[in-house]
């Protein structure tokens, strides 16, 4: 029963959507590393329901850091987010206790907790939890960026409509930062946004590209085998609910083979079955996963190839 990921540094989540808290435990982080609140709270921000286009709850995420930081930098023991939870309503959710919802955790809730599990809001399960992450990943961007590394995501295509591409990307990655809706042309944004609503007033919805990039990163992170530097991407990424595509790039020298897994046509069932093999070259490209909250495919790139050992 973990709720744990990584080894050197590990992330804990605890706590249900309308529980009294939710949160997150960060150990191994060396002692010393500056903790921005600020920024943290920045990051909050960005992740919070916005417009007619997200969920209607509301949550201020007041989040208090009640050990492993002193002074504003770690300690090196374990460091613990708390985050309040108060826009619940449980009373929406009772007809759970009983009804599973298609392609939601209920029912996998149901047969592993034996009926024990806290089902209001889809309980530890809810999308709410992510608030927790988003607050512990906050930590390790920040100090991911003082070594050099920087992260940035756009929206690279949703319901049809395409955003522009990287191009600058120290620059792009700064300007997307700021964004809660996180497009490189601004001209995209309402059109995707007109889009996701027409969507929804038909009772559907829409299907979209995140791309990630990802620069100063130095080669030979990763081990040989096991915990390769796709292997926990794959396993971080697969962690995100309803994942139901992975593609999965293998680099080499003069390019790489792209293996497309598709999952059967019942959202329910996780059968796979490889789709088709690509090739691309000039481009060291990750992975990218498709997952249906609302159909979405998260694309995951390192630039630039130099920082890649030679295979």
């Amino acid at each position: 029963m973990k709720n744990t990921i990584g080894n050197s540094v590990a992330v804990t989540l605890f706590g249900e959507s309308h529980g009294e808290m939710i949160g997150a435990v960060i150990d191994g982080l060396a002692p010393g590393i500056a903790v921005d609140e600020a920024y943290i709270a920045h990051m909050l921000d960005l992740r919070r329901p916005s417009g007619k286009i997200s969920t209607p709850r509301q949550e201020k995420d007041a989040f208090q850091i009640v050990s492993g930081v002193r002074s504003g930098k770690t300690t090196g023991t374990p460091i613990t987010i708390l985050i309040p939870n108060e826009n619940v309503k449980s009373g929406d959710y009772a007809q759970m206790r009983t009804t599973a919802r298609p392609s939601h955790a209920d029912y996998t809730a149901q047969c592993k907790y034996h009926g024990y599990q806290d089902s209001r809001g889809g309980g530890h399960f809810s999308g709410r939890i992510t608030a927790a992450l988003v607050a512990a990943g906050a930590i390790c961007k920040s100090a991911l960026e003082k070594k050099g590394i920087w992260i940035g995501t756009h929206v690279g295509r949703c319901a049809g409509i395409l955003d522009r591409a990287f191009d600058d990307l120290a620059s792009d990655i700064q300007s997307l930062n700021d964004k809660t809706f996180a497009v490189l042309d601004a001209s995209c944004e309402e059109r995707m946004k007109a889009a996701i609503l027409a969507a929804a007033e038909d009772g559907d919805s829409v299907g979209g590209i995140l791309e990630t990039a990802i620069i100063g990163m130095p080669a030979g992170v990763g081990e040989p085998w096991f915990d390769t530097l796709e292997g926990m991407l794959s396993h971080a990424l697969f962690s995100i609910p309803a994942i139901t595509l992975s593609i999965v790039v293998f680099p080499y020298p003069d390019g790489a083979i792209i293996v497309v897994i598709l999952p059967s046509s019942n959202s329910n069932e996780k059968s796979f079955k490889i789709y088709s093999l690509s090739y691309l070259k000039d481009r060291f490209f990750i992975v990218i996963a498709f997952f249906d909250l609302p159909s979405f495919i998260l694309f995951t790139s390192f630039f630039p190839p130099r920082f890649l050992p030679q295979i």
